[in-house]
């Protein structure tokens, strides 16, 4: 939850300590508020203050939009500039969007924020255009902004250790947008293998059938999970490792990770071994026997044998 009490440098003429304190203030009173009620009251204290002139020609809503942009560029005033776009929009959601990720580490914080940025999207957009749109609602005017709000709310719960809540976000996600342009798959497709969630997992590989590392060498440890080391299971090994041969010296070949730099980050590269290797290093530790086996698929591959033998406890 946010803080009950400000900070010690608690400023009451800053309006965005103002606007957190009163978030806190009105959370703390009732922790099961209504998401409607709490908008509301939140916008009864973003009214305190005086919502910014439109320029010529400009709506408030056109303006509102403006304001998240210059709040995104800005290096030090954005949530000021996100609380503006508010008081001259209350459903501008991208503003709700933009403080839910201005919160940082504060996860609570955030998923209550990206709670309204949802509440705020759904209200501009309207249940019946997002049933009518669903599939393809990142295409539609105001659609990409509930989408950002439902991944923010997701990955806040994700933070907060909330994995069920995490999933329905994100699946939410990719039942409104069939083609995911925010690539929230691959957040399911980890909790999926890291939960041992099969069923979860057959569909994502089902519904996407993606070529980059992460997901041919998740591909191949769900196989190894679900059959054994078997011949579909070495094949899809083998498809991971023609992929990126680099992911295997990372995971289980004892090579470094890179501290960055300016090497090629294209298909097949060390770096993006290195960064597939960093998103599956928690299979190794969830999934019996898959060190080994990997270990022995690198040796195979490295080698050129054919046939490869591994001894599991």
């Amino acid at each position: 939850m946010p803080r009950k009490q400000p900070p010690p440098e608690f400023d009451p003429n800053d309006p965005v300590a103002e606007f957190v304190l009163a978030l806190a203030e009105l959370l703390t009173a009732n922790e099961k508020i209504d998401p409607g009620e709490l908008k509301r009251s939140l916008e009864s204290v973003l009214a305190k203050r005086p919502a910014p002139p439109c320029p010529a020609g400009l709506s408030p809503a056109e303006q509102a939009r403006a304001l998240v942009e210059s709040a995104t560029d800005a290096a030090e005033n954005g949530a000021a500039l996100a609380l503006d776009a508010l008081r001259l929009d209350p459903n501008c959601a991208d503003a709700y969007t933009f403080l839910g990720d201005d919160a940082g580490a504060e996860s609570e914080l955030a998923f209550v924020l990206f709670s309204l940025a949802i509440l705020a999207a759904s209200e501009s957009l309207g249940e019946e255009a997002v049933e009518r749109h669903a599939g393809r609602l990142f295409e539609v005017p105001g659609g990409e902004s509930l989408i950002r709000a439902l991944e923010g709310a997701g990955y806040a719960a994700l933070a907060a250790g909330a994995l069920p809540q995490a999933v329905s976000f994100f699946g939410e996600i990719l039942e409104l947008d069939l083609e995911d342009h925010l690539g929230v798959r691959y957040a399911v497709l980890s909790i999926a293998m890291s939960e041992g969630d099969g069923d979860l997992v057959e569909s994502l590989f089902k519904a996407y059938d993606d070529d980059d590392a992460v997901w041919r060498f998740s591909q191949a440890a769900h196989e190894f999970r679900t059959h054994g080391d078997r011949p579909r299971s070495r094949a899809a090994l083998r498809k991971a490792i023609d992929r990126n041969a680099h992911v295997l010296d990372y995971l289980v070949g004892g090579y470094p990770l890179p501290d960055g730099g300016d090497e090629d980050e294209g298909p097949a590269s060390e770096v993006e071994g290195a960064a597939a290797a960093l998103d599956l290093f928690v299979l190794l530790e969830r999934i019996r026997g898959l060190d080994t086996w990997f270990a022995a698929g690198r040796e195979a591959a490295r080698t050129g044998r054919r046939q490869w033998f591994i001894f599991l406890d």
